[in-house]
């Protein structure tokens, strides 16, 4: 160890912590509600979960509801344009991948195929689900994806107010 590391307690321990601003509570309480029982916003992309025991952790596959299509999107162009110049990309590259969205989401086969089903509307039409002859992949109907717009309409739409209107 040379002198400018930290200990390897205080490692760990920071670790932990940043562990735990993505990890949902395991005893959060549905009445009582302090600084205590408060979670990062992180917490609420469901991406990290106690397993049960004591300090361990594990990533959580699924559907996450809390995603908006939007930021799938535009995390699929920002993967696609470091990925490949191809027309067309494989539900497998999209999943598993290092970088893809289905890794970085931690989406499982199904969540997946759901947010690629719903891909032309979220896109504007920029990428398009095809699923024929047992070939499963996403075709890039044009370059012209406003990632700004998906932004906006991806925070727009998630707040509250907007919801109830």
């Amino acid at each position: 160890m040379n002198n400018h590391e930290p200990p390897m307690k205080m490692r760990s321990e920071h670790r932990l912590r940043f562990i735990k601003t993505y990890a949902t509570s395991s005893r959060r309480a549905a009445t009582e509600i302090t600084e205590d029982t408060l979670e990062s916003p992180l917490a609420e992309l469901g991406l990290i979960k106690p397993t049960g025991f004591r300090g361990s952790y594990q990533f959580q596959r699924g559907p996450k509801p809390s995603l908006p299509d939007q930021i799938f999107v535009y995390a699929l162009d920002s993967f696609w344009k470091a990925h490949t110049s191809a027309s067309t990309l494989s539900i497998e590259a999209i999943s598993y991948e290092p970088g893809s969205p289905g890794r970085v989401f931690k989406l499982d086969d199904d969540a997946l195929t759901e947010r690629l089903v719903r891909i032309e509307q979220a896109s504007d039409g920029a990428f398009r689900w095809t699923d024929t002859a047992g070939l499963s992949q996403v075709l890039r109907t044009s370059a012209g994806l406003s990632e700004f717009k998906l932004l906006r309409r991806a925070y727009t739409s998630s707040r509250p107010d907007k919801r109830a209107a």
